[in-house]
C-alpha cells in the first residue's frame, strides 16, 4: 500500500518537534489538533467535526474526558453510521506510553464501556492499539491486552497494516467486526452488556430479598415494581452523575452514613423537582394523567444492600464508564431482565425466574444495531422527505411490543439528527431556542426541542409495565445526551422549568392486540395494583390511550416499527386459552397454526393512517410459509409492499435458531407499485447495498403470494418456463415418509429395540437410514429392522416398501436433492421419503407412466436443484439443514420430454448407477480420479440433456448455473 506523502511529512515534522522542542510544550491538545488529526485525515476520516447530518453521520467527535479522579484523558472517537468504530486516546509528549499501566487502562475501560473492540492509544511518538474486549482489571500491566505497539519511525513501513484496521475505508467494510474472528476466545473476553446484566441480575436478587423480607405485605407485583423502579432510578442517577449532570459520587457518598434508603429518597425527590419524568413522580400536578407512586418511599430497604448495590457502581470497585455504554448495550440488558420475573413462593422465599410466555417461546432475543439502525432509516428517510419540521411535528411513530424501547431510541436519535441537519442549513443563527452553541462550538439541539420532538413523534405500548418504565428511561438518558448541569442550566428559562418531558402519554402499559371488548359481562376488568395477574389481560383502546393520535386532526399513525414477539398459538392456548379465542374472533389472519408475530403486523395495518408505513423484523418464512399466506394476501390487498429483505444467509440473533427478514409496507394500494428486494450476506452488505425491483402485482402469481426473494426476480419467469413444460411429480407419483418405529403410544422405547443384525429373525427387514442413500448410490448396511407394526408409532404399509422405488433424503445440508433407486424392498426410516408410481399404492392413475430411471435422473439433476431452491425450498427453519418434506418434493417438476429424450436420460442414469455402484471397490488413487472423472462428466451431460429438453438459452443455463453448486463428489 503506498504512504501517504502528509504522513511521511507528519513523520519528518515530529523528528523535528522532538529535536527542538521541550516535551512538555507538547501536551494532548497539541499533540491531537498538530498530529493525531491528520494521522486520522490520511486514513480517510473527516476530522473537521462539523457534518451537518450531527451525531448520526460525523465521523468523528471528541469524547469528554473520563473523571478527573481517573486522570483525565483526549478522546477522539470514530463513527460510521453514527456507531462508534473506535477510540483515539490523544496523549502528551511528557507520558511515556509503553510503560504507563494507567493510561492504558483508563483506554480499555472506556472502550470496554462503550461496546468498540479495538483502540489505540497514542502521542504520535508512540502508537499502542489494545483489544478492548478483555475486561480491563485496575492491576493489569501495560502489555496486557496490547495487540500492536510500534513509534513514529515505523509509520510508513507498518502503514498497510495500520491502514487495514483503521481507515475508513477498512472500517466500513467490516475491519473491525470481523476483528478477532476464528480466535480463541479467552475467559476475560467478557463483553460488557454481560457484565453489566450479571451485576444487575445480583442486585435485583439482592433488592428483592430485602424488600419482601422487610415489607412482608407487598404483592409479587408490587415487589417487581418497587426493585425495578429502584435500579432504574440509581442506574438513571448514576449515569446522569459520569455525564456531568449530576454531582459525582452523590450516591456513593450516601454510602457513608446510615439510613441510606431514607436519603435516597430525598435524592429522588430533588430529582422530581429537575427532571418532571415518571421515573420521579410522587406528587399529584395538573395535567398529569398518570397517578404519582405512593409506593416506594414507604419501603424499608437495609442499608446492606443498598451499601453493596452502589457501591458496584463506582471506581475501583467498578470498571464502568456509564458515560459511554451505548443504548443498545442498556436495551440488551434490560430485554433480558424483563424475561424474568421475581417470584414469591407460599413461604416467602424470593426466586428469580424466567416468565412463562418468554419460556415457552425460547427466550429473549434483543435485535442487533444494524438491523434497527436500517429499519429506522427505511421508514423514516420515507417519511421526511420534502417535509419542513412544522410538519414533521404531526409525524406519529410507534412500537406497539416496545420492550426496553430501542426502536423507538434509535427512530428518536434519526429525528433529532434529521431536525440539527435542517436547522443548521437554514442559518442556525435564526433558530434560537431550538440550537445552542456546545462546548466545542458545534451546533447542538436544545434539551426544550428534544422534548418537543420526542413527545410529538414518539409513541409506544408494552403489556409489560416493567418495559414500559425502561423505554421511557432509555429515552429520557437520550434527552440528556451530551449535557451537563451547565448546559442545562443556560437552556432552562426559569429555575423551576423541568429538564425531562412526562412520557405517560407517550409510552403506556397495555396488551396492544386486545381491545376493551375483550370484557364481556362474564369478565371483570382486573384493575386492583396489588391483585396478582395470572391472565395479564391489560385490554388496551388505541384510540382512547392516544387521542392525540385518533382525534380530529389525525386519523391514524404516520409509521410503525419493531420487532414484535414470537409465539406460536399452541404456546398461547397453553397459557391463555380466553384471549387465543378472543383472537381468533377478531384478526382474520389468526387462521392455520398463526403465530402472535402476524397478528401484529395486522393491527399495525389497522392503526396507520392512509399513506403510514410499517417496517417489522419478522421470521423468514412470513415470506412463504402456508400459515402466514392470510398475512401475504393482506399485504397484497391492502399495502404497497416497498422493501422485502431476506436475511436468512445472517445469523440475526446468534443464539436463536430462526431465521429473519424485514419488511416495509405502506397502508394504501398502487397498480404500479415496485418492491425492493434484498438478501445481504452480512450486516455490511444490509447497510451499504441495494436491491433490484420488482412488479408487486406479480406477487398474485406466486404459490400461495410468496414473497421469497426468488420469486421475486427474473428466476421466477425462468420457473414458470419450466413449470409450463412439466408435470408436477404428484401427477405421477405417491410421496410419503418411511416408517417411524420410535413411539409416542404403541410399544414404546426407541427405535433400538427393533434393530437388528439377525437376517434369519422371521420379523426382520432390510433396513435404510438416511446416511446409507446418496446421489445414484445405495449402500446397505447390513442392518434389519423387526417390522412389528403393532409396535410402532408410524409403520406404513409393507407394500410401500416392497415396491421398486425411489428413495429421496428429506433432511439436506445444501440445495441439491439426494435420491437414488432402491429395487431391493429396502424399508427405510421416517427421514427418507419414498417415491412409488401412483397406481401401486393409490387408485390414482398417473398423469404419464414413466420409468423410475428417468424420474431419477430429473431429481438428481441441478436443474431440479434450481427449481426446488428458487420455488419450493423452506430455508427458514434451523438447525443448518433444508427440509424437503413429501409436501415439498410433490412440488417438484418432471419434463415432458419425448420418449427419445426419455430413452437418453434412461441411459445415462443406468450408467451413474452403475458407476457410482464402483466407488467401494476402487482401490488404487488413479482408479478413483478415473472414476470421479467419468461420474462428474455423465452428470454434466444429464444435465445438458434436460436443460436441451427445456428448450433452455444459454442465458437461461447460466442463470440456474450459477444459481446451484455442483453434484458433490462422490470420493
Amino acid at each position: 500500500m503506498v504512504v501517504p506523502t502528509s504522513v511521511i511529512s507528519l513523520v519528518r515534522k515530529f523528528g523535528s518537534v522532538l529535536q527542538n522542542c521541550p516535551p512538555t510544550q507538547y501536551d494532548e491538545p497539541v499533540i491531537r489538533h498538530e498530529f493525531v488529526a491528520p494521522l486520522l485525515a490520511a486514513l480517510g476520516w473527516s476530522t473537521a467535526n462539523a457534518s451537518p447530518a450531527g451525531a448520526f453521520y460525523s465521523e468523528t467527535g471528541h469524547e469528554n474526558p473520563i473523571k478527573a479522579e481517573h486522570n483525565g484523558g483526549s478522546y477522539i472517537c470514530c463513527h460510521t453510521e453514527g456507531a462508534r468504530s473506535f477510540f483515539v486516546a490523544c496523549r502528551g509528549l511528557q507520558h511515556d506510553i509503553s510503560k504507563d499501566a494507567d493510561h492504558a487502562f483508563q483506554l480499555r475501560r472506556y472502550a470496554w464501556s462503550a461496546n468498540v473492540k479495538l483502540s489505540v492509544i497514542t502521542n504520535f511518538r508512540e502508537f499502542a492499539v489494545y483489544d478492548c474486549r478483555i475486561k480491563p482489571r485496575k492491576n493489569d500491566s501495560p502489555e496486557y491486552a496490547r495487540v500492536l505497539y510500534f513509534t513514529y519511525k515505523d509509520y510508513a513501513q507498518r502503514w498497510s497494516e495500520i491502514a487495514s484496521l483503521f481507515s475508513r475505508e477498512a472500517v466500513l467494510l467490516g475491519a473491525l467486526d470481523s476483528y478477532g474472528e476464528g480466535m480463541r476466545a479467552k475467559p476475560s473476553n467478557t463483553p460488557v452488556n454481560v457484565a453489566l446484566l450479571e451485576d444487575i441480575e445480583s442486585w435485583r436478587e439482592k433488592l428483592a430479598v430485602s424488600i419482601a423480607s422487610r415489607n412482608p405485605h407487598l404483592s409479587q407485583r408490587d415487589l417487581n415494581h418497587a426493585v425495578q423502579l429502584t435500579i432504574d432510578r440509581v442506574l438513571f442517577l448514576r449515569i446522569c452523575e459520569d455525564r456531568g449532570i449530576e454531582p459525582y459520587e452523590q450516591l456513593l457518598s450516601l454510602t457513608r452514613a446510615n439510613g441510606i434508603y431514607k436519603e435516597l429518597c430525598s435524592l429522588f425527590n430533588e430529582a422530581d423537582t429537575h427532571y418532571n419524568s415518571g421515573l420521579f413522580h410522587f406528587s399529584h400536578e395538573p395535567g398529569r394523567t398518570e397517578a404519582p407512586n405512593d409506593l416506594t418511599f414507604s419501603l424499608d430497604i437495609d442499608d446492606e444492600t443498598l451499601k453493596l448495590i452502589i457501591s458496584r457502581l463506582y471506581y475501583p470497585e467498578s470498571v464502568y464508564e456509564f458515560s459511554v455504554i451505548p443504548a443498545d448495550v442498556l436495551g440488551h440488558v434490560y430485554e433480558q431482565l424483563l424475561g424474568k420475573g421475581i417470584h414469591l413462593t407460599s413461604t416467602g422465599e424470593v426466586l428469580v425466574e424466567e416468565k412463562p410466555v418468554v419460556r415457552k417461546a425460547g427466550g429473549v432475543y434483543y435485535t442487533p444495531t444494524y438491523v434497527v439502525r436500517f429499519m429506522a432509516r427505511q421508514i423514516l428517510s420515507k417519511l421526511l422527505e420534502g417535509k419542513t419540521p412544522e410538519e414533521v411535528a404531526a409525524l406519529k411513530i410507534a412500537d406497539p411490543a416496545c420492550g426496553s424501547g430501542y426502536f423507538l431510541l434509535q427512530a428518536f436519535e434519526y429525528l433529532l439528527d434529521w431536525h440539527r441537519q435542517k436547522y443548521i442549513a437554514s442559518e442556525p443563527q435564526n433558530h434560537q431556542g431550538r440550537l445552542y452553541r456546545g462546548t466545542g462550538g458545534e451546533w447542538r439541539l436544545t434539551a426544550a426541542e428534544r422534548k418537543r420532538i420526542l413527545l410529538n413523534n414518539i409513541y409506544g405500548v408494552d403489556i409489560d409495565e416493567q418495559a414500559v418504565e425502561v423505554t421511557r428511561l432509555s429515552l429520557l438518558l437520550k434527552v440528556l445526551e451530551g449535557e451537563t448541569r451547565e448546559t442545562l442550566a443556560l437552556q432552562l428559562p426559569s429555575h423551576s422549568e423541568r429538564a425531562l418531558p412526562d412520557l405517560s402519554n407517550n409510552i403506556k402499559c397495555g396488551n396492544a392486540l386486545i381491545g376493551p371488548d375483550y370484557y364481556g359481562k362474564d369478565k371483570h376488568r382486573q384493575t386492583s395494583s396489588n391483585q396478582e395477574r395470572n391472565d395479564p389481560i391489560c385490554a388496551f383502546d388505541w384510540r382512547a390511550e392516544f387521542p392525540q393520535v385518533f382525534g380530529k386532526e389525525s386519523n391514524g399513525f404516520s409509521a410503525i416499527i419493531g420487532n414484535p414477539p414470537y409465539i406460536r398459538v399452541r404456546t398461547l392456548k397453553e397459557l391463555y386459552p380466553e384471549q387465543v379465542s378472543y383472537l381468533e374472533k377478531h384478526y382474520e389472519c389468526a387462521t392455520h397454526v398463526w403465530d402472535i408475530y402476524v397478528l401484529f403486523f395486522e393491527l399495525a395495518i389497522n392503526l396507520l393512517h392512509p399513506g403510514g408505513l410499517v417496517s417489522f423484523i419478522v421470521p423468514v418464512q412470513t415470506l412463504h410459509q402456508p400459515n402466514c399466506q392470510s398475512l401475504r394476501q393482506l399485504l397484497q390487498r391492502k399495502t404497497a409492499i416497498h422493501t422485502v429483505v431476506d436475511l436468512s444467509q445472517i445469523r440475526v440473533f446468534q443464539d436463536a435458531l430462526v431465521k429473519n427478514c424485514i419488511l416495509v409496507c405502506e397502508k394504501g394500494t398502487r397498480e404500479s407499485q415496485e418492491i425492493e428486494v434484498l438478501r445481504p450476506e452480512t450486516p455490511r452488505q444490509l447497510c451499504l447495498s441495494s436491491g433490484h425491483k420488482w412488479p408487486q402485482k406479480a406477487v398474485s402469481t406466486n404459490p400461495g403470494f410468496s414473497l421469497k426473494v426468488s420469486l421475486l426476480s427474473p428466476q421466477k419467469r425462468l420457473c414458470d418456463k419450466l413449470r409450463e413444460q412439466s408435470w408436477e411429480l404428484e401427477e405421477l407419483c405417491y410421496v410419503t415418509f418411511g416408517l417411524r418405529s420410535c413411539a409416542r403410544e404403541k410399544g414404546g422405547g426407541t427405535k433400538d429395540r427393533l434393530i437388528t443384525t439377525d437376517a434369519e429373525d422371521p420379523c426382520a427387514r432390510p433396513y435404510l437410514e438416511g446416511r446409507n442413500i446418496k446421489r445414484f448410490m445405495l449402500n446397505s448396511p447390513g442392518r434389519y429392522i423387526r417390522y412389528i407394526p403393532e409396535e410402532m408409532y408410524n409403520p406404513r404399509s409393507s407394500s410401500l416398501f416392497e415396491a421398486r422405488k425411489i428413495v429421496s433424503q428429506s433432511l439436506l445440508s445444501r440445495m441439491r436433492l439426494v435420491a437414488t433407486l432402491d429395487d431391493e424392498s429396502n424399508y427405510v426410516e421416517q427421514s427418507l421419503l419414498c417415491i412409488v408410481p401412483h397406481g401401486v399404492l393409490t387408485d390414482r392413475v398417473p398423469s404419464a407412466a414413466l420409468p423410475l430411471e428417468y424420474l431419477l435422473g430429473v431429481l438428481n439433476s441441478r436443474l431440479q436443484s434450481f427449481y426446488f431452491a428458487s420455488y419450493l425450498v423452506d430455508y427458514s427453519l434451523g438447525g443448518g439443514l433444508v427440509h424437503a418434506t413429501p409436501g415439498v418434493q410433490s412440488k417438484l417438476i418432471v419434463p415432458r420430454a419425448s420418449s427419445a429424450q426419455m430413452l437418453d436420460v434412461v441411459g445415462l442414469v443406468n450408467n451413474l448407477l452403475r458407476l457410482h455402484s464402483l466407488v467401494s471397490s476402487v482401490k488404487t488413487t488413479q482408479d478413483r480420479q478415473e472414476l470421479t472423472r467419468e461420474i462428474s462428466t455423465t452428470d454434466n451431460v444429464l444435465d445438458s440433456l434436460l436443460c436441451e429438453v427445456y428448450g433452455l438459452t444459454e442465458a437461461e443455463r447460466h442463470t440456474i448455473y450459477s444459481a446451484t453448486v455442483p453434484a458433490p463428489s462422490v470420493m
